[in-house]
């Protein structure tokens, strides 16, 4: 994940707690098995954003069942999820998971749309997000590469 503060102002608080994380084939299948969920919901609640990597779901209900496991002990966080990407028929989407009570989402996130070429598998998935606390913000840009080439498709984020 690219982190770019778009504003810092400094301050005494903690800051935002902010990760990815890989989740690996992630679907209906884990999304009906009850301790896996409790886990991600862990997972998830012990970040103010974190970036969700590898969802691969075609019938769009494993996503909604992962906040609604993230709620289940009161939290208030939202997610927002890109389009199914890939170049194979496994498709995967990505989806930043983030606590309403200490950060915004601003604006729309875009999925990056390569000017030339294909040089990404999954194209990087860009969302702004700042402190409801103010005096902060930044653009996150997730990407899941391929183990091939994750050198040039790394490389290639600096043209993001």
């Amino acid at each position: 994940m690219v982190f770019i503060p778009a504003s810092w102002g400094g301050g005494d608080d903690d800051g935002l707690k902010v990760g990815a994380f890989n989740i690996q084939v992630f679907g209906t299948a884990k999304a009906a098995n009850e301790e896996v969920m409790d886990v991600l919901g862990e997972i998830i609640r012990s970040y103010d954003i974190i970036a969700i990597q590898e969802v691969r779901d075609s019938t769009g209900t494993a996503l909604p069942a992962l906040l609604e496991e993230v709620n289940s002990d009161g939290s208030f966080y939202a997610y927002v999820a890109g389009e199914r990407l890939g170049r194979t028929v496994s498709k995967e989407q990505y989806a930043y998971f983030y606590d309403t009570r200490t950060c915004l989402l601003i604006g729309t996130p875009e999925t990056y749309s390569e000017p030339e070429g294909d040089v990404f598998h999954r194209e990087p998935y860009a969302a702004l997000f700042a402190s409801r606390e103010g005096g902060f913000s930044a653009v996150l840009i997730t990407i899941h590469t391929d183990p091939d080439e994750a050198t040039e498709e790394i490389e290639a984020l600096a043209g993001v």
